[in-house]
């Protein structure tokens, strides 16, 4: 590697490490891979994740001394199987299926494993279906909730026998940085997010890791039916993504609030009318749908105070400066 591609590589990991927390989880394997190689390169890797990592580490002690600290993520129950649901949907399926198809396999096993009677949905079937296919459709999450164990057993299982068989056939550097990689990932994303229920935006990351080692493998694996199989995830992979973009992005375009049509504001006109009466508020994001049985109605419109940051105040108006001056020098208070 040309000294330039290592200076840009140094650059982008100090910017992920700044980005958030997920760069820093895969620290270890970067020191890991310092002690295979013994190149200064991953040296200087390890150093700018651990100096940078100590910011990190510096704005949560601030931020408990100050007393902005977010909820803690292990407060709320936890539930194995929800937790396994999601884990499977996110992380598995949403790189290889897409986006929708993911979801309604979440939405409909953990709807499954909750109850339909304590489901939001129960509304949603007997209003968009007519009655006998709605009767039909409750009688099959009713047989799914008494088997729905079962069922997830099934899942972890399946999932143990393929993992095995990938790191029984794969070599050292797949097992470390690809299965090991993934694994690890996709555990410590899952278990650090609220609740243990894991999130599509944490899914990237772990969806890359999947979708570049099947691609690799089929570089490399003389295995016929095999490399069909996994041709045909990667271009449906893809493609679903494609034909998704549209769909996803217009869910979150503004459509009718009360009958009249809501259009996208012009930020600059927006800024026009604050600057002719200060009090205005400028419209920065409608988020207005009606709701079409499936999805919740959206009567958000945000705005953004110019005069002052209405944010940040509500959080107490505290600075990083001061508030770290606070925690390295405490104010003794004064006997009386």
């Amino acid at each position: 590697m040309s000294r330039a591609k290592r200076i840009f590589y140094a650059l982008y990991i100090a910017c992920g490490v700044f980005n958030g927390p997920i760069t820093l989880l895969i620290a270890p394997f970067f020191v890991l891979k310092y002690y295979q190689t013994r190149e200064k390169q991953f040296l200087n890797y390890c150093l700018i994740l651990f100096f940078l990592g100590l910011v990190h580490v510096l704005y949560y002690l601030v931020s408990i001394n100050s007393g902005v600290v977010s909820p803690s993520r292990f407060a709320s129950e936890r539930d194995l199987v929800r937790n396994f649901i999601f884990l499977i949907s996110t992380n598995i399926l949403f790189p290889l299926i897409g986006y929708f198809l993911s979801l309604i396999f979440r939405v409909g096993l953990d709807t499954a494993y909750l109850g339909l009677d304590k489901s939001p949905y129960l509304d949603v079937i007997d209003r968009i279906f007519p009655e006998f296919i709605g009767t039909g459709i409750k009688q099959v999450f009713y047989l799914l909730n008494n088997i729905i164990t079962y069922l997830v057993g099934l899942f972890v299982v399946a999932l143990i026998v393929i993992i095995y068989r990938e790191f029984k056939k794969s070599n050292l550097e797949e097992r470390i940085y690809f299965l090991s990689l993934f694994i690890y990932l996709t555990l410590v994303l899952t278990v650090l997010s609220f609740a243990g229920l894991g999130g599509f935006r944490y899914a990237y990351v772990t969806g890359f890791i999947l979708l570049f080692y099947l691609y690799q493998g089929l570089l490399f694996d003389k295995e016929k039916v095999k490399g069909v199989l996994v041709k045909f995830l990667l271009i449906f992979s893809i493609t679903i993504g494609i034909v998704e973009y549209y769909p996803r992005t217009i869910s979150f375009t503004p459509s009718i609030l009360f009958g009249e049509s809501v259009k996208w504001p012009n930020w600059e006109a927006e800024v026009g009318l604050w600057r002719k009466d200060s009090s205005y508020q400028p419209k920065v994001w409608p988020y207005i749908k009606k709701t079409n049985g499936i999805w919740p109605e959206r009567v958000d419109i945000w705005k953004v105070d110019l005069n002052k940051p209405r944010a940040w105040q509500e959080v107490g108006g505290k600075k990083f400066s001061e508030e770290l001056s606070k925690l390295v020098s405490p104010q003794k208070t004064k006997p009386k």
